[in-house]
C-alpha cells in the first residue's frame, strides 16, 4: 500500500505509514458476508411435501406387511390395516410418488386377502369345535363292520361332555352309575392333519368318582381330539400320556 504523502510501500492493511508516520486510505475491500443465504420459501415446502409423502408411502408398506402378521392374533380386528394401507397408497400414487404409492397399494391388497383367507380357515376350524358331547368306545383295531361298531355303542361306553364354559365331565357307564370325573379344559393347539383337524387339549380334575372312591386332587392329562373333515360327527381321542385311544361320536 503506498502512502499519499511520503510515496513509500507499506503493507497492506497497515494504518500509518511505516516512513513517516502519516495515516493510510484504506483501499475498498468487499465485506465477506457471513450470513447464510437465503433459501426461497417455496422449495422448502416443495421439500417438506416430498417428505410427507414419502412417509405416508412408507407407512402404506409397512401397514401392507402387519396386515398378515396380525391377522393371527387380532383376528377381524387386523382388516383395518390394509384398508388404510391402501388409502394411503391412494394418496400417496395421487401426490406424484408412483413407486412408493403403487407398493404400497398392491402390498395392502394382497394384505386384504390374506386377513381374510386366514379368517376364513379360523371359521372353518371353529365349524368342528368339540364343545359338545362325545360318547366313546375303546377304539376298535380289528372291526371294521359299521353294524359291529354300533354294537359296541350298545354296551359299555364312556361320555366327554365339554362345555362352552371350558368345563367338561366324564361319565362311566350309563349316566355315570360307573363313575365320573369333572374339571376343566383348556385348548393348547389347533391344525389341520390330513382330512381331519386336530385339537390337543389339557384337562385338569378337580373331581373324580371312580367304583364308589372319590378323589379331590387335582391332576391333569392331555387329549388329542381328531375330527373327520368327511363326517362331523366322528372323533378320534387319545390320551398323549396313557396312550389310550377312542373312537367317538358326537351327540
Amino acid at each position: 500500500m503506498r502512502c499519499n504523502k511520503c510515496g513509500d510501500e507499506n503493507p497492506e492493511y497497515s494504518k500509518f505509514c511505516s516512513t513517516c508516520g502519516g495515516p493510510l486510505e484504506q483501499a475498498n475491500h468487499p465485506q465477506q458476508n457471513n450470513a447464510p443465504s437465503n433459501i426461497p420459501i417455496q422449495s422448502m415446502n416443495n421439500s417438506h411435501k416430498r417428505n410427507n409423502n414419502n412417509k405416508q408411502g412408507i407407512l402404506s408398506i409397512v401397514l401392507g406387511f402387519l396386515a398378515g402378521i396380525t391377522a393371527l392374533f387380532l383376528r377381524f380386528f387386523s382388516i383395518g390395516l390394509p384398508i388404510a394401507g391402501i388409502i394411503l397408497g391412494v394418496k400417496t400414487l395421487k401426490k406424484g410418488q408412483k413407486g412408493l404409492g403403487i407398493a404400497g397399494i398392491v402390498l395392502n391388497i394382497i394384505g386384504f386377502f390374506a386377513v381374510v383367507i386366514i379368517q376364513l380357515a379360523f371359521i372353518g376350524l371353529e365349524a368342528y369345535d368339540i364343545t359338545g358331547t362325545l360318547e366313546c368306545i375303546n377304539y376298535p383295531n380289528n372291526v371294521t363292520d359299521p353294524n359291529e361298531i354300533n354294537k359296541l355303542f350298545n354296551g359299555q361306553t364312556i361320555k366327554y361332555q365339554f362345555n362352552k364354559d371350558k368345563t367338561f365331565t366324564v361319565q362311566y357307564g350309563e349316566n355315570g352309575k360307573d363313575g365320573y370325573i369333572t374339571g376343566t379344559y383348556k385348548k393348547v393347539d389347533v391344525k389341520a392333519k390330513d382330512e381331519a383337524i386336530a385339537y390337543t387339549i389339557n384337562m385338569t380334575a378337580n373331581y373324580r368318582n371312580i367304583g364308589g372312591k372319590t378323589y379331590n386332587e387335582e391332576y391333569t392329562t392331555q387329549y388329542e381330539i381328531v375330527a373327520s373333515l368327511k363326517n362331523k360327527n366322528e372323533y378320534a381321542m387319545i390320551n398323549t400320556v396313557s396312550y389310550s385311544m377312542y373312537y367317538c361320536r358326537k351327540q
